[in-house]
């Protein structure tokens, strides 16, 4: 896979290990820590002059070139420092390493063999494919390392890297061939940026007692394709563990009741592959007024809290903090310690710290928003008035009684909803079930949500329309007179309602449609708690803005509930009837509950 990144993590050892190379015979092997390095082809051409003789070899610092097809030669120009070797009129010259053409050097007691190719090349046209370096076997058999296309693109084989060349400019490239794995990575950059092409597969055949040069030849532009400063350096370590690969998935949570309190259960995942990883710590960024933890458990894996506190829960991962390959598991409980009587939304903030083989390493800070339902304990909330300047919803009369809402977990969801609950968005669009599956008059299974009301019209069996959204927003009485159709953005004017969905509203809503939604039966207004809300047949659209626009929320009102409060608890109120309405939906619209609804139009429209 081919990525753009940063400088290869190994290439500050290979530079500081040339350094300690230069300062000895380059015939004896320096000494490394953990093994064994040398440099097997070295040269700037800076001692070369004119023209090279074909198929006769001329010594360099380190090895030795020969040309043998023409013209290759020592030359000076734009981009290449002092002097460089010049391939052009369908030339080539092969670098041959100081070992040619005998096996590479070899060390005892080494688990990992590894050959680097550095150098940097320039091109005089970018209209034809030119030049092509190749790593070869005594023999000549070839494995191209880069290519320069047409069209100012690089290759590697036939592929391009999505990096682009120009004429006279540096190319600068580092080859890491893995020779007992046989495995290239590739790093090159230009003034256009800097891309890695990773485990490219070698031929077979391609080993340390067969690879002995590299090949740079020109397809037959006149003009001279460049090759300079170039370093073939062997280095056999100890095998270094493979860098950890840690992942989080995205944490998933369940708001359940215990006590009539909302409870909050996050569970993360966590998959670590590849090699092992040390002090692993999972972080969580939360508000310690507001969150309490009142159980951690590994479901998969062990671990501990290692501290908590000052707005962060720190989570030990592993035994002893380290981790190999494996999963983890995690189950957090937490209770509100305080809150107030509406929905709140908490952001929470999640990463991971560790340590591998490649140093210290963090993943990027994410977030995930919990919505926390108010559970309704006492008298039925009324509708509250609005600005006078805005259009008023209407509300039927609202008892006086007492109405005890009680949240149920999700796995009170009946069968047959449960698929479209959680395709349709879960949680956050629908909410919590309010009830069991109740069969109404009509004969229609229905059940309670905070947001909405689920119903199953068999009848329907292969169309999207067995499972359908109650009409809540028409039920309630919220449906206002048409009003003239605007100037401008008519195609966001239903004539069937003669209602506008506001500007903030009009993506959610396209995303969710008819089926979800509704159409408009109202204009948008600005409620008792500052928000711009708009309803619809199915929901009401609430806009939750930080002022800023910067992590504006939308949520559905709480329409299911608002229901239930009205006619009481199904099982102790009379339910209602899957045809009637308390105010009827206005001329044009679908029909109400009980009944298709209309094909949802992937656009809106009049």
């Amino acid at each position: 896979m081919l990525s753009p990144r940063l400088a290869h993590p190994l290439t500050l050892a290979f530079v500081l290990a040339l350094v300690v190379g230069l300062a000895i015979p380059t015939s004896v092997p320096s000494a490394r820590a953990q093994g064994f390095q040398e440099t097997v082809f070295e040269s700037n051409f800076n001692d070369l002059d004119g023209t090279l003789a074909l198929n006769t070899p001329v010594e360099v610092e380190t090895g030795s070139v020969l040309a043998t097809a023409a013209t290759v030669r020592i030359a000076t120009g734009t981009g290449v420092d002092s002097k460089a070797l010049t391939v052009s009129d369908a030339g080539e010259a092969r670098l041959r390493f100081s070992s040619y053409p005998d096996e590479l050097p070899q060390a005892l007691n080494s688990q990992r063999y590894e050959l680097r190719v550095a150098a940097e090349l320039t091109a005089p046209s970018t209209t034809a494919t030119g030049a092509t370096l190749y790593l070869a076997t005594a023999g000549g058999t070839r494995f191209p390392i880069l290519t320069f296309g047409a069209g100012g693109a690089l290759l590697r084989g036939t592929t391009p890297i999505s990096l682009t060349y120009l004429v006279g400019q540096q190319v600068e490239l580092e080859a890491r061939f893995d020779l007992k794995n046989g495995l290239m990575d590739l790093r090159v950059e230009t003034g256009s940026g800097a891309a890695e092409l990773d485990d490219v597969a070698l031929p077979s055949g391609f080993n340390p007692d067969t690879v002995a040069q590299l090949i740079y030849s020109v397809s037959g532009a006149t003009q001279g394709y460049t090759i300079d400063n170039v370093e073939v350096e062997i280095q056999k370590e100890e095998k270094k563990p493979d860098p950890a690969k840690i992942v989080i998935e995205v944490p998933s949570y369940t708001v359940e009741i215990e006590d009539g309190q909302p409870v909050i259960v996050l569970l993360i995942k966590i998959d670590s592959s590849r090699g092992p990883a040390k002090n692993v710590f999972l972080t969580l960024e939360l508000d310690d007024d507001l969150l309490d933890l009142v159980d951690l458990s590994f479901l998969v894996g062990i671990g501990y809290v290692a501290e908590r506190g000052d707005g962060k829960l720190v989570i030990g991962i592993g035994q002893y903090n380290a981790v190999r390959k494996g999963k983890f598991d995690l189950k957090l409980k937490f209770k509100l310690k305080s809150r107030g009587n509406s929905e709140l939304k908490i952001d929470l903030k999640y990463h991971l710290k560790y340590s591998d083989s490649d140093g210290t390493r963090e993943t990027p800070v994410q977030v995930i928003i919990i919505i926390v339902p108010v559970v309704i304990v006492g008298p039925a909330p009324s509708v509250t008035p609005v600005p006078s300047t805005t259009p008023v919803p209407s509300a039927t009369a609202v008892p006086t009684t007492t109405v005890i809402i009680i949240r149920l977990p999700v796995e009170r969801i009946d069968v047959r909803f449960r698929l479209r609950w959680t395709s349709g968005g879960g949680l956050p669009i629908y909410g919590l079930p309010l009830s069991e599956p109740i069969t109404l008059p009509s004969g229609i299974i229905v059940q309670y949500f905070e947001r909405a009301r689920f119903e199953y019209h068999p009848e329907n069996e292969g169309t999207p329309y067995v499972i359908l959204l109650g009409l809540l927003g028409v039920e309630l009485g919220y449906s206002q007179p048409p009003v003239a159709p605007p100037a401008t953005d008519q195609v966001w004017y239903f004539t069937s309602t003669g209602h506008l969905i506001a500007v903030p509203f009009r993506r959610y809503w396209q995303d969710g449609g008819l089926l979800r939604f509704g159409y408009p039966i109202g204009e948008a207004y600005i409620d008792e708690r500052g928000l711009l809300v708009q309803y619809f047949e199915r929901v009401r659209l609430e806009l939750h803005s930080d002022g800023a626009g910067q992590n504006d929320l939308i949520l559905l009102g709480l329409l299911g509930e608002e229901l239930l409060i009205r006619i009481g608890v199904p099982g102790t109120a009379p339910a209602p009837s899957a045809t009637a309405s308390p105010t009827p939906a206005p001329s044009g619209t679908p029909a109400p509950t009980g009944t298709p609804a209309p094909t949802p139009s992937p656009t809106p429209g009049g």
